[in-house]
């Protein structure tokens, strides 16, 4: 669960720091397939 050294691993899980990334990172990863799912779609128009 941490391996990312800037965050400390002792804040407590319901804090409301951790509810805000939890929630950031389920948006960026739904921000991240729509984008992936956009380049797919443009490379398909654009090679016509």
């Amino acid at each position: 669960m941490c391996d990312v050294p800037e965050i400390s691993c002792d804040i407590p899980v319901n804090s409301p720091f951790t509810r805000e990334f939890g929630r950031f990172t389920r948006e960026f990863e739904q921000f991240t397939r729509e984008f992936e799912q956009f380049t797919r779609e443009f490379t398909h128009y654009s090679r016509d």
